[in-house]
């Protein structure tokens, strides 16, 4: 399938795309798991997380952000008509703004990490772990939000 996609992208639409096999990554986080909509989200959350790293390998956090993007438009089924219905249109704007926050958060965990990787106070220590906690709380939240909003475009565009 891999081959296929670069095929299409790289070869017939000439797209800058990069091949990058993340399946063992995949492959371990899914073991052992047989709901599928459990699959479904760690299969999102998975993607989520090697594009965002794939990308900032290659560029700054403003090209990660259009890369994202783009993966974003080519990942989504072709659409024969426009989507203009007012709940779609707040879907979209509910999925930017998400997008958004977790680019935030992810900043705001790099930060907290390296803090940590520092000496300091225990009362430093617990307050970035605490702080880092919340962090990752709300950025499993979003993974949620993001991945319930993705599916209701998909869903409509179909």
């Amino acid at each position: 399938e891999a081959e296929a996609v670069m095929e299409m992208f790289a070869g017939r639409l000439e797209a800058r795309v990069i091949h990058v096999d993340a399946s063992d990554a995949f492959l371990g986080h899914l073991a052992g798991v047989t709901d599928p909509e459990q699959k479904r989200k760690i299969i999102g959350r998975e993607f989520v997380e090697v594009f965002q790293r794939e990308a900032a390998k290659r560029a700054g956090n403003e090209a990660a952000a259009a890369a994202q993007a783009l993966a974003r438009q080519a990942a989504a089924k072709p659409v024969s008509k426009p989507i203009v219905k007012p709940e779609h249109k707040q879907w979209k704007k509910q999925l930017q703004q998400t997008e958004a926050r977790m680019q935030q958060l992810n900043t705001e965990r790099e930060s907290l990490e390296a803090q940590l990787s520092h000496s300091a106070t225990p009362a430093q220590l617990a307050d970035w772990g605490k702080q880092l906690k919340a962090v990752h709380a709300e950025l499993a939240e979003l993974e949620e939000t993001w991945l319930t909003l993705s599916s209701q475009l998909e869903e409509a565009a179909a």
